[in-house]
């Protein structure tokens, strides 16, 4: 299948790009990933695919997301004891996995990237990339409070208020999680 460049996704051109073969199961996966919620595990991106090819396994959607992944193309994290989630590499940002609904909230701190540097000097290194992934529970059910201006927003029905110096984006899965019940 030829497309334009104009029709290739992000995803398939940053393939192109980085040399990665696109056989059409590894395209499927790539326009399911740019089409996809943010932070998609292999099941999601299977349901996705299949829509086009009803006969894809699932070891081929692993096959081809460790491939990408090996590329550089997108990047892996596990959160908590759950399934790997994929995120297409797009710049530095760290997450915060909240333990009991599985949202991820991806964010960006200067402050913090600042502090990770400084720390890393401290110990008599030269920071060359970090990863972080913050895993929590809500302080409380109804509100969302940002720690720098004591100001709060109810959950789930407004966007973050983000604290100075960061920028939250929502994710979630595009499947039900089972919430675990609070210890």
């Amino acid at each position: 299948m030829t497309s334009s460049p104009e029709a290739l996704s992000a995803i398939e051109q940053l393939c192109i790009r980085k040399g990665v073969r696109l056989t059409a199961q590894r395209r499927a996966v790539a326009q399911a990933l740019a089409v996809a919620c943010q932070h998609p595990d292999a099941l999601d991106l299977l349901s996705v695919v299949r829509e086009r090819l009803p006969r894809i396994s699932v070891a081929t959607v692993y096959r081809a997301l460790r491939k990408f992944e090996a590329a550089g193309v997108i990047e892996g994290q596990t959160f908590g004891a759950r399934s790997r989630r994929y995120d297409v590499a797009s710049g530095h940002h760290d997450h915060l996995f909240d333990e009991d609904s599985g949202d991820i909230l991806e964010f960006s701190d200067p402050l913090l990237d600042r502090l990770q540097r400084e720390v890393a000097r401290r110990l008599g290194y030269r920071l060359i990339e970090h990863r972080l992934i913050l895993v929590g529970r809500r302080l409380d059910e109804g509100v969302t409070t940002t720690a720098a201006a004591d100001r709060t927003v109810p959950n789930r029905s407004a966007q973050l208020m983000p604290a100075p110096n960061l920028q939250p984006f929502r994710s979630t899965s595009s499947r039900v999680r089972q919430r675990r019940p609070r210890n």
